[in-house]
């Protein structure tokens, strides 16, 4: 599914599926202002340069480089969803039914149960929002993955 969760969110985008036309709305809502569960930071990197033998034997003469160190990703800005009062929502609509028929449904994705619209079948596997997404878009790690299936 070609959604971008460095776009941030709200977002919205038209995706083919067979003969079909659908525009898919994401968006984040949050019932309370923090806090929510981040997941863990990850372990800090070791830097780089420790991962590698030095390029050149220390004895002989020459300028030395640093490799830069990795970065962790999320630094506990990321949150796993669905969780209590922090969800993905989405909507769901057909493109070439009429304006008053056009809505095919909005749900809250729950990861590993599909969600079914008309004969789009959409089952999510991970849903993680950094916090930062919520605000605008930008590279903080967010990732939202879900299969498409056609259903009948």
């Amino acid at each position: 599914m070609p959604i971008r969760p460095d776009d941030g969110f709200p977002q919205s985008f038209l995706m083919s599926v067979g003969e079909r036309l659908y525009r898919l709305t994401f968006s984040v809502s949050f019932l309370t202002l923090e806090p929510f569960t981040p997941l863990p930071p990850d372990p800090e990197p070791v830097p780089a340069a420790e991962l590698l033998p030095p390029p050149v034997p220390p004895d002989l003469p020459g300028e030395r480089v640093t490799l830069p160190t990795p970065t962790s990703r999320g630094a506990g800005l990321l949150y796993l969803l669905p969780q209590p009062d922090l969800y993905l929502v989405l909507k769901v609509e057909r493109e070439d039914l009429p304006p008053d028929r056009r809505v095919l449904g909005i749900t809250r994705p729950m990861l590993g149960l599909p969600v079914q619209f008309g004969e789009l079948q959409l089952t999510f596997t991970e849903i993680e929002i950094a916090r930062g997404n919520l605000q605008g878009p930008a590279e903080f790690g967010s990732r939202v993955v879900a299969e498409v299936d056609t259903v009948g």
